[in-house]
């Protein structure tokens, strides 16, 4: 009975209790000769948290507020370097400045102060003028956006104890030092008031986060209590917007904010964001996300804020400077592509090439068809190994081939593209181009980390000297390197030779970071066989993430393997995150492990809309997906603008075009048109003269006119050429394929279908990502039904007998992977492999027997 009546007169004069004891504890210290000023200061603050503590132990307000041990070390940091090291530091700062004046004959405080009244009368005064300014500057932090990013950090406790009353954001710190202390220094008012205007502000605030059952009655119309200040922490805005009082609840009182209801009790406290983050690390620069009290957020390092910037300002310069022009050219399209054409004639009339074809008397594009033909690659190949050899030797252009794009060719022997130092810029000038396109469109998309797949800078060495790599390797491999910091994968990587083995070490140093935003690669083939990858090897991953280690290290060179291990510092947080992803018994995805991918730039159109449809089922809902563009080994094509319909400007200012109708090419007419005279909706056959050395050059792709931009023609990628095959005169087209895989919604690594000459027959070769949907013989009859609906005269002759029902196999895991390997040793660019879906059988360069299953 003595303890319950104890306990209950504690809460009711425990806090003015205290507060009196520390008022003469340091009143009395000022007498001590022997005892500084701080010392006198720090005392009694020492004392009232010892109360606390035992407060809080014997009286507390809620059980679960009791503060874990990580609680006290996050807080116990804001206390050390917020409220004891920091406002240090900007004392002397302030003294420095003050010491500045008085060196110029100033008198420090303008002698306002009364300065001869009372201690106490003194300190109240400063209180009662601090609380008002300060009174403003909290209300400004709930009501400013800008200033209450920075102030949701000391509302983002989920509990109040004594200690988090110090969790202020530094930037927050200089705004009350600028109210607390700086004001009443330049009024002149003596340091011992001061002090004690600090000791009551101190163990005022300990009292408003303390988790103790205390009773104020009156008091809570005088003082900022604990009762008050509580309702101030609600995690509802229209509840914690009042109580804005410091040490004193007058100024509430005085302008209308005071919040007290006797009829309600206090429910959750904290931000709308339960997952705020907590650590002092993270809340030193949660405010640099705007909407992070409100609903979660990616946040990223420090560093990746400040490249964020950087970023950010270059785009804008980009903006000004190149990508307001280009946009503005595309006006004049046709007019730079004329003085294109003869800047590449004149440049290029004293090579063997254009004394052949009599460059000289090229006055007109007239002059051009006359003097130069259609061609393909072999038309210009001993040209190229001309040069190649003798580089002196101009055979084909003027400018020096430094490196070789490779692809493979019509014969056994692949194909050299040659690139010059002006086509690499002019290749840039695109990439620059394309980058502020995708951040004007998804800004979020370079907001975290960047997993970017591309082809090894150089891969080999040619017989004459010259390196063979890829233009995007290349300048991969040479961007600046603190944007270097934003992608997770070093450029050394993509030089290993064993490409189960690269697949393995993108996954191993690609799942260590939880804040990729941005995820590009040509082909989205890539993706399925890293996702492949990582369901088949996830044990082992995390492994070598706990560990440290490279499982695949047997594959890669000293270089790649010392560099792959420098890059790998997962967080203990991280690899427990991914146990839990990995193992769960629902599977997982890729928006799983990356939830916050926002752009993927890949191929979306031909047959790389197969395996598109399987990544984005594993990519978050939400994800904006960019075609990169019309890209191939002989150029890069266009720059999508349009995200709608992924069409894109042809790439006028840096490559001449030539088109012929799809209709009029494959009828045997070759009735040529400029860029200007491209019809929506219409397909072309493309014919290209590059800055490289190909005049009039047959690209065997057909492209479709999607819209125009400023009178420009917007188009994208179709198919190859030759994507169309006849067993019957039924014309079957590849996107009719296409079409009708698409309306099965089929998930699939890989799709080919092969047209049987012989057994006037076609077969559809499927690779599943996931689970089979359908038995062979169901999917065949669909398949056959979906094409018949698109193409009368393949009905027509299923009708007649004349062709038989589409005929399906399913391939085993790992085959496209194997042709893929076989098409890269014979010289096609990894990083750019396509396949054509719909081909001729007995043309096809790969055996599907041994992959069948049964």
């Amino acid at each position: 009975m003595m303890r319950v009546e104890f306990s209950q007169l504690m809460r009711w004069v425990l806090y003015p209790l205290t507060m009196i004891l520390t008022t003469v504890v340091f009143m009395y210290g000022l007498t001590w000769d022997s005892l500084s000023l701080e010392m006198a200061t720090t005392l009694p603050i020492l004392g009232a948290i010892v109360v606390l503590l035992l407060a809080e132990w014997q009286l507390p307000y809620k059980k679960q507020w009791q503060p874990r041990w990580q609680d006290i070390k996050n807080d116990g940091t804001y206390l050390l370097l917020v409220q004891t090291l920091l406002p240090r530091f900007f004392s002397w700062l302030l003294l420095i400045v003050l010491l500045g004046r008085l060196s110029e004959g100033n008198r420090i405080g303008l002698g306002w102060w009364p300065s001869q009244a009372p201690l106490l009368l003194q300190a109240l005064l400063v209180t009662l003028l601090s609380d008002l300014l300060r009174y403003w500057l909290h209300r400004w932090n709930h009501t400013l956006p800008f200033l209450w990013r920075f102030h949701a950090v000391h509302h983002s406790v989920e509990k109040l104890y004594w200690l988090n009353t110090s969790r202020f954001h530094p930037f927050e710190k200089l705004l009350q030092f600028l109210m607390d202390v700086t004001p009443f220094v330049l009024l002149g008012v003596p340091a011992d008031v001061l002090a004690l205007h600090l000791i009551w502000y101190g163990v005022n605030g300990f009292f408003q986060h303390s988790n103790i059952d205390l009773r104020y009655g009156w008091l809570n119309y005088i003082v900022s209590s604990t009762d008050l200040h509580r309702w101030h922490h609600a995690r509802e805005a229209s509840v914690s917007n009042h109580n804005y009082g410091n040490n004193l609840i007058v100024w509430d009182l005085v302008f209308g904010t005071y919040y007290n209801p006797k009829d309600k009790s206090l429910s959750d406290i904290g931000l709308q964001n339960p997952s705020y983050p907590q650590s002092f690390s993270e809340q030193l620069i949660a405010p640099l996300e705007p909407e992070l009290d409100k609903k979660p957020v990616l946040t990223v390092s420090l560093t990746d804020n400040i490249i964020n910037f950087l970023m950010k300002q270059k785009v804008r310069k980009l903006k000004k400077e190149l990508f307001n022009d280009y946009k503005n050219s595309t006006r004049e399209c046709q007019s730079i592509q004329e003085r294109l054409l003869l800047d590449i004639v004149r440049r290029n009339q004293d090579t063997d090439f254009g004394k052949k074809h009599q460059f000289d008397r090229i006055q007109s594009y007239q002059d051009y068809c006359q003097h130069v033909p259609i061609s393909n690659y072999e038309y210009f190949r001993p040209y190229i190994t001309a040069q190649a050899k003798n580089p002196a030797h101009k055979a084909l252009m003027n400018d020096e081939i430094i490196m070789f794009n490779q692809t493979s060719g019509s014969t056994s022997e692949p194909k050299l593209i040659p690139l010059s130092e002006r086509i690499l810029q002019d290749l840039q000038y695109s990439q620059q181009i394309s980058l502020c396109r995708q951040y004007e469109l998804n800004p979020a998309g370079y907001r975290g980390k960047i997993l970017g797949i591309v082809s090894p800078a150089i891969e080999s060495i040619s017989e004459y000297g010259i390196p063979i790599g890829a233009a995007s390797g290349h300048f991969y491999k040479n961007m600046p390197s603190l944007v270097r910091r934003k992608y997770v994968i070093p450029h050394s990587v993509f030089e290993i030779q064993d490409y189960q083995a690269k697949y393995y070490v993108i996954l191993l140093l690609a799942l260590q970071h939880h804040d990729i935003t941005y995820v590009g690669t040509a082909n989205p083939s890539t993706l399925l066989k890293i996702f492949e990858t990582l369901k088949e090897h996830k044990a082992q991953l995390l492994r070598d993430l706990e560990e440290r280690s490279v499982h695949v290290a047997e594959a890669l060179n000293d270089k790649i393997h010392r560099n792959v291990l420098r890059q790998l510092r997962p967080k203990p947080s991280r690899i427990a995150d991914l146990k839990a992803i990995l193992y769960r018994e629902e599977g997982f995805t890729f928006a799983d492990i990356w939830p916050s991918i926002s752009l993927l730039t890949t191929w979306t159109g031909g047959s790389c809309g197969v395996a598109l449809n399987a990544v984005l089922r594993l990519m978050p809902t939400d994800t904006f997906v960019m075609d990169p563009g019309y890209l191939a080994s002989e150029l890069r094509g266009s720059i999508t603008m349009d995200p709608e319909t992924q069409g894109g400007l042809l790439t006028f200012q840096s490559n001449f075009f030539e088109f012929v109708s799809r209709q009029d090419w494959e009828r045997g007419e070759a009735q040529f048109v400029g860029l200007h005279e491209l019809r929506k909706d219409t397909e072309y056959y493309l014919f290209v003269t590059t800055q490289g050395g190909l005049y009039r050059y047959n690209m065997n792709d057909i492209v479709l006119v999607k819209g125009y931009f400023n009178g420009c023609p917007l188009v994208s990628f179709m198919q190859k050429g030759n994507g169309v095959c006849n067993l019957t005169g039924e014309k079957l087209y590849e996107l009719q394929v296409l079409s009708a895989l698409d309306q099965l919604k089929l998930s699939l690594t890989y799709a080919q279908v092969l047209a049987d000459e012989e057994s006037c027959i076609y077969r559809a070769y499927m690779e599943w990502s996931g689970e089979q949907q359908y038995p062979i013989s169901e999917l065949s009859v669909r398949l056959d039904a979906l094409i018949s609906a698109q193409n009368v005269e393949y009905a027509e002759k299923r009708k007649s007998g004349r062709l038989k029902c589409i005929e399906v196999h399913y391939l085993q895991k790992g085959t496209f992977d194997a042709y893929k390997k076989q098409s890269v040793a014979r010289g096609q660019n990894e990083s750019q492999f396509k396949t054509m879906l719909l081909q001729y059988q007995q043309k096809f360069p790969f055996d599907f027997e041994p992959y069948l299953l049964p």
